[in-house]
């Protein structure tokens, strides 16, 4: 799971592309799916649900996308306090028995291809 804001430039330089690798290079493995979710902690008035399809659209990812701003719209992402992320760009990898195998701001995307190809 990737956890990304519209706004948040380490998202579009680092995060973003990263995921978008992954993605491509683990293309038709069915033991890994991938998602995005807009993790919406501020800027509520720019982190909308269009600015998250726009960025669904611009870096041409074939995978779900979704939008979580808080119980209300207007608070902190549901999914960040349940995970305790700590902000975006966020990527958390989960296995098949819901245990939060990895968590952190920071990947290689070179080694975290390597780690999911070896899930069977």
């Amino acid at each position: 799971m990737y956890c990304f804001q519209s706004w948040c430039s380490g998202c579009h330089s680092k995060g973003l592309p990263d995921l978008k690798k992954m993605v491509e290079a683990l293309e038709g493995n069915d033991k890994v799916v991938f998602l995005a979710i807009q993790t919406v902690f501020e800027g509520h008035h720019a982190n909308t649900y269009k600015k998250m399809v726009e960025t669904q659209k611009q870096y041409e990812l074939q995978i779900p996308f979704g939008h979580d701003a808080g119980e209300d719209g207007k608070s902190r992402s549901r999914i960040m306090d349940s995970y305790q992320t700590g902000g975006t760009p966020w990527f958390l990898f989960i296995d098949t028995h819901d245990n939060v195998v990895f968590s952190d701001f920071h990947i290689n995307p070179v080694a975290a291809i390597d780690f999911l190809k070896t899930i069977n």
